[in-house]
Parts: structure tokens; sequence; C-alpha cells
């Protein structure tokens, strides 16, 4: 048996973060429409990846445009926790997994959980991609998990000066009731993503 698998010569968009500190906001939103894109077409399948971290995104190729900003094609692999749910969207499930900074909170609290949990994940990738380290830190896993389920999220004060409407949407991604968070094609929509000009934004989902 022979599998053949795309090549992804440029690796990790974790390396590439690692080597950039950040990436700038028309980077990070390419980025991010290209994953949510993804995750969109998992969901309408019914898949819930379950582990969505940025070791889990390679990248396949990179330009650089007449901005001289990166535009990078990348792939979303490692599906060892997706899973196929019956039921549509709100089809639950109450194992816990995944990697600890990337986790939902429903996920921590062992709650009965949905697809929302990878749209979650999304939100702390953003965030990475934007400031260089995750939105929620601690000394310890069991301290991570309380700051992940308390969700109260903050924002260096680079990001209050430039980023605010990309802080808006990061707080629709990281909700703590996945009840009130956005959905992937939600995420598709909205125009951060589509219009690409955060001068023109107007917002049209309710905080």
């Amino acid at each position: 048996v022979y599998l053949i698998m795309e090549l992804c010569e440029d690796g990790e968009l974790k390396e590439i973060l690692q080597r950039k500190g950040q990436f700038s906001e028309s980077e990070t939103r390419h980025i991010i429409q290209s994953l949510a894109s993804a995750i969109a077409y998992l969901h309408k399948k019914d898949i819930v990846h379950r582990d969505l971290k940025l070791e889990n995104i390679l990248v396949k190729s990179s330009d650089i445009d007449e901005e001289n900003e990166m535009k990078l094609n990348i792939k979303v692999t490692d599906f060892g926790l997706a899973v196929q749910k019956m039921g549509g969207s709100e089809s639950m499930f109450q194992s816990t997994c995944g990697t600890p900074i990337y986790m939902a909170p429903e996920v921590i609290f062992a709650h009965d959980y949905s697809q929302q949990c990878d749209v979650w994940s999304i939100g702390v990738i953003m965030y990475m991609l934007l400031s260089g380290e995750p939105p929620f830190m601690a000394s310890s896993e069991e301290k991570l998990f309380e700051v992940i389920k308390k969700g109260d999220l903050h924002f260096k004060q680079f990001m209050d000066v430039f980023f605010f409407i990309a802080k808006n949407i990061l707080r629709l991604l990281l909700k703590v009731d996945p009840a009130h968070r956005i959905t992937a094609n939600e995420l598709l929509d909205c125009q951060w993503i589509t219009c690409g000009n955060p001068g023109n934004f107007l917002f049209h989902f309710e905080f």
C-alpha cells in the first residue's frame, strides 16, 4: 500500500511564526480565511477536528506580494482526534481531548460540546498570529484550564492601538459560551474577511 501526500515544503505554521515573531493583520486575515474555509468544509461534512493548533497547519508554499506581505498556502493536517458525528451541528461529544492552550472551555469542563470547539481553536490561533503568544497562559496546566474557563481576554497594548476590528472578531471566536460563539461560516461572511479593509468594516454581530 502506498500513501501519496502533498509536499508542504515550508513546514509548520508554528515554525514560521517563531521566526517572524508575529504576522501583520493582512497576513493573519489571509491565513484565517483559509483556515476557516477548511474548517467550514469539515463542519459541513459533520467532521470535527478537535486538535487545531499551529503545529497541525502546514505551509505548502509562500509568496511575498507587492506590499511585502507574506501570503501562505496552508493545509490542515493531523486528523488523529477528528471524529465524524451524526445529527448535524448540534450533535454533542463529551471526551476531553486536544492540546491544552487551544482547548475550548466546554471541552475542559467535559461538558457536552460540538463543532464549535474548533472555532475556539481558530480564535486562539488568530490571537497567536497577531501577538506571537497565546491568549491564555499560566504556570501549570491546572491553572491554565482555570484561566481558559474564565475566558478573560486581554490584549497587548499595540493590539489596542492597531487591531480594533480584529479584536472584535477575537471576542466572538473566544466566547466562553459556545452558543454565543460565531461559526466558521459566519467568520467567513464577516467583513473583516470579505472586504479586507478594516476602515470600511461594519460589524453585524452583538457582543
